[in-house]
């Protein structure tokens, strides 16, 4: 048993996911707002170096650019609220994954196999949940930015109003050499 959950751990180490950015885990801590700051900072106080500490710190790297760029954007409190919200449930769950490492790694008695089995069941289940925690924070974030800023959109329209400018005044000028009697020019197309 003790081979076949050296394997396990193995396996499941090799796909964790990578981390998005280089920053460490108190870089990006201390870029949370304060009272998420105190909630993620106990929580990895708490954690020892395994599988928990490795997910929440990289959920942590997620998150904290998608705070910030939800920062300021009165419409998105709501949105900032459920971030915070699957942040904090995550750092319970990282808790609950570690206290689950802990017990596995005792040594099994012949009449407690099953239940290590239903605790490795558990820890698949942790896992999958604080992978759909990072997903459900990728997506948020690619959302946002499908959407574009404000700065964008006034980008947009305002090359769009230079270009129609740019348009116009083109054909003024056409129009313009034509009445003088100046051979056409060809219309912009």
């Amino acid at each position: 048993t003790f081979g076949l959950a050296g394997i396990i751990a193995f396996v499941e180490r090799r796909a964790l996911p990578q981390p998005i950015a280089n920053l460490d885990d108190v870089s990006a801590v201390s870029a949370l707002p304060p009272e998420l700051r105190r909630t993620v900072g106990s929580a990895f106080a708490r954690l020892a170096r395994g599988a928990a500490r490795d997910l929440l710190g990289d959920l942590v790297r997620r998150t904290q650019p998608l705070l910030s760029a939800l920062q300021g954007r009165s419409d998105d409190r709501g949105t900032v609220r459920d971030v915070t919200a699957l942040l904090e449930a995550s750092c319970a769950l990282a808790m609950e994954l570690a206290r689950v490492d802990v017990f596995l790694a005792l040594p099994v008695s012949p009449s407690a196999e099953k239940l290590h089995a239903r605790c490795r069941e558990t820890r698949v289940t942790l896992l999958q949940r604080l992978r759909d925690a990072g997903d459900a924070i990728d997506a948020l974030h690619a959302q946002l930015l499908e959407e574009g800023s404000e700065a964008g959109q006034r980008v947009a329209e305002l090359a769009a109003e230079i270009s129609e400018e740019a348009r116009a005044r083109g054909e003024a000028a056409r129009e313009l050499g034509e009445v003088l009697g100046n051979s056409p020019s060809p219309r912009p197309s």
